[in-house]
């Protein structure tokens, strides 16, 4: 008998109707750089905007064959106006089968019917998607997979769950006062404070410190500084 270790997983977990808007973001993204020459990929506030308007119009298109999107000073003081058809909202994207029970004519009329008649994308294997899928995910992320590491006061950065570590996981590290290290070289995924500890001479409070990735990757951090029982919880959906 042959046994395997699953060392990590991961999947998609906000897969759905974001990534419509997405779709449709990017596309006027580009269409308002080729009409002013600008980009506003980085203005987060143009960007919180468009997808606001984008989200609006998907769900207008699901009712009316063509929607407009109208933004005042969107960028730089530039007014944005554009149109979009329901033909060409479903060019932004794929339908791709997946799973056996795809197979069944049935069942790709009813996909083909709830999104108007868009043809399926049956280029790959229904049985093989998901590992497919995987396959794409592991390629795209496997050099950015780091240690999930805790900043204290001054800088200190502990590794709590290394690179690698099998996950669901969980790694619990107590702390006190005045510790000292340098974290400048680090990717910040986010931060919150535990206050309110009680006052208490050098070194004598006790904070516990706990990550916990889930199956799906999702990191959850807690602080509890044990004498008062004072918690405060982070969690990072990145």
């Amino acid at each position: 008998m042959v046994f395997f270790e699953v060392k990590s997983t991961s999947d998609d977990t906000h897969l759905g109707d974001e990534d419509f808007d997405n779709r449709m973001v990017t596309h006027f993204i580009q269409e308002f750089k080729s009409k002013t020459n600008r980009d506003i990929s980085q203005n987060k506030r143009a960007l919180r905007r468009l997808h606001t308007a984008c989200e609006r119009a998907k769900r207008t298109l699901s009712i009316l064959s063509q929607t407009s999107i109208e933004i005042d000073s969107l960028h730089e003081g530039i007014d944005f106006y554009s149109t979009i058809t329901r033909a060409r909202f479903e060019e932004l994207y794929e339908i791709i089968l997946v799973g056996g029970s795809t197979r069944i004519p049935k069942v790709q009329k009813s996909l083909q019917d709830f999104y108007h008649g868009k043809e399926l994308n049956k280029s790959i294997h229904p049985d093989e998607a998901v590992a497919y899928g995987a396959a794409i995910l592991i390629s795209d992320t496997s050099d950015e997979v780091k240690d999930a590491r805790i900043e204290a006061a001054g800088g200190v950065m502990t590794t709590l769950i290394k690179c690698g570590s099998i996950i669901p996981g969980r790694q619990t590290q107590t702390f006190t006062t005045c510790e000292r290290a340098m974290t400048k070289d680090n990717h910040s995924l986010g931060n919150f404070q535990l206050t309110s500890i009680p006052l208490a001479p050098r070194s004598v409070p006790q904070i516990e410190i706990t990550f916990d990735i889930d199956t799906n990757g999702i990191l959850n951090v807690s602080a509890v500084e044990k004498s008062s029982g004072q918690e405060k919880n982070y969690q990072n959906r990145k």
